[in-house]
Formats: structure tokens, C-alpha cells, sequence
């Protein structure tokens, strides 16, 4: 039987990892199919279309890649580069959705958390 050590670990990456799949499947997808309220929002916040276009490829590629261990780092580093971006829109270039950074901050944290977790053996301090 597992220890609860290796059970929390797991628990630690997979719980995380799985939310960000499913809510950025949930917010890549509509992006990519167009969906009205998407290209409204990108032209709210003057980002061309092609744009939305690209966010939508990053952020349904990235969920993906979180649901495979060894490509999991990648697709938690699209997502956090996609919520840094996110992140400055509403602070920045359209600081009247301010209110929304609070979130986007929460998902950055939490891909850069899996991020960390799921790094590259290459990527760790020699023990």
C-alpha cells in the first residue's frame, strides 16, 4: 500500500494538473471554434484576430500536454505564459477588468506550481 507521502505528491501535481486541463479544454476550445463572446472580448481589448486564434491553439495544445507526465512541464509553461499575458490585459491594457487578475494570478501560480513539479530531471539541483 502507498504511503500517504506518495499519495500527497501525487495528489499535489495530478489535482492541479487536471483542473488547468479541463479549464483551459473549456476556454482554448470556443477561442478556436470562434464563438461570439471570445471575439468580442479580443476586440474589447484591440488584440487582432489571428490572435485569439493563437491563444486558443496555446491554451488547448497546453491542456493536453498536461495530461502526459513527460510533456506536462511544457504545457504548464504555455499555460502560465498565456496567464502572465492574461494578466497584463486586464491590469494593463484594459485595467476596467482589473477585477479579473485576481484569477488569472491564481491560474498562473497554479500552472507554475505543476510547472515546477513536473520539471525536467536536467532542470533539478544535483542531490
Amino acid at each position: 500500500m502507498p504511503s500517504l507521502a506518495i499519495v500527497g505528491r501525487i495528489g499535489m501535481v495530478w489535482v492541479p494538473s487536471l483542473l488547468l486541463a479541463f479549464i483551459f479544454l473549456m476556454a482554448g476550445v470556443p477561442k478556436l471554434a470562434g464563438a461570439d463572446a471570445h471575439v468580442r472580448h479580443f476586440e474589447v481589448w484591440r488584440y487582432p484576430d489571428w490572435f485569439r486564434l493563437v491563444v486558443g491553439a496555446i491554451e488547448t495544445t497546453s491542456a493536453v500536454l498536461l495530461l502526459v507526465p513527460q510533456l506536462a512541464f511544457a504545457g504548464a509553461l504555455g499555460i502560465a505564459v498565456i496567464m502572465a499575458g492574461a494578466t497584463y490585459t486586464h491590469l494593463i491594457r484594459v485595467p476596467e477588468e482589473a477585477g479579473r487578475a485576481p484569477f488569472t494570478l491564481s491560474l498562473l501560480g497554479l500552472a507554475l506550481l505543476v510547472a515546477y513539479c513536473r520539471r525536467p530531471r536536467r532542470l533539478r539541483a544535483p542531490a
